[in-house]
């Protein structure tokens, strides 16, 4: 791993208070887990291709409204942004130096690695300047500063879910998805377990009293008197 290597959790809690983004990833997780059985239940019956059609779609806004409502309800920087030309929108939300949206994933065979399938222009946008993200390559090379500062929302994530067609009523997999400025690959992916663990753990060191230094005084030697002196 390269020296100057980001920390993505670092950079999420920069300028955030580790416990809205504990809640914020919490709700998130409720939130989007029930966008699958509430998109499932739409013309379940049907097993045409509009069918199939219209339930993805009214998964993907019920996964876009429940991330706006986590972040919202967390207390997050959120906004709606629209494609150019305006054809979709997609919600934003900025924590530390993350832009986060939705994105979906997949695998295409058993065993495979997941996949980014939210490869469109507006992704790429956010997504641009996420090259000191790599692991592979320092933060700062080419660059004299040491002490440069990634400036708030500039490196894009995505907040990722996964679906099965064999369990359409919950998504296979959630997570925290950084790629790369090309979408090709993920520099950074945890699941929501990992993420939510990392900040109760951050929390939790937080909570814990440090030991106090004991000062000791300094011991002075007094000299002996001389009997001899009269």
């Amino acid at each position: 791993m390269a020296k100057g290597f980001i920390d993505p959790l670092e950079e999420l809690r920069r300028n955030e208070a580790a416990d809205q983004l504990l809640r914020f990833f919490t709700l998130a997780e409720e939130r989007l887990t029930l966008a699958f059985p509430r998109a499932a239940s739409m013309l379940a019956d049907s097993l045409s291709p509009s069918a199939k059609q219209v339930r993805g779609t009214t998964r993907r806004h019920y996964l876009h409204e429940a991330l706006a409502t986590a972040a919202n309800d967390a207390g997050l920087e959120f906004e709606n942004r629209w494609t150019d030309p305006a054809t979709w929108s997609f919600p934003v939300v900025r924590a530390g130096s993350f832009s986060m949206t939705i994105g979906i994933v997949d695998t295409r065979f058993r065993g495979a690695s997941k996949a980014l399938r939210t490869t469109s222009q507006y992704v790429a946008d956010l997504c641009e300047r996420n090259l000191v993200a790599n692991p592979q390559r320092g933060l700062f090379d080419g660059i004299e500063r040491k002490d440069a500062v990634i400036p708030r929302g500039s490196l894009g994530a995505l907040i990722v879910a996964q679906y099965s067609p064999a369990k359409p009523d919950e998504p296979a997999f959630l997570g925290f998805w950084v790629p790369s400025p090309d979408l090709r690959e993920p520099y950074y992916v945890r699941s929501f377990e990992q993420v939510i663990a990392a900040l109760r753990e951050h929390l939790e060191m937080g909570r814990r009293p440090s030991k106090k230094t004991v000062e000791r005084k300094a011991v002075r030697l007094r000299k002996k008197p001389d009997d001899k002196k009269a």
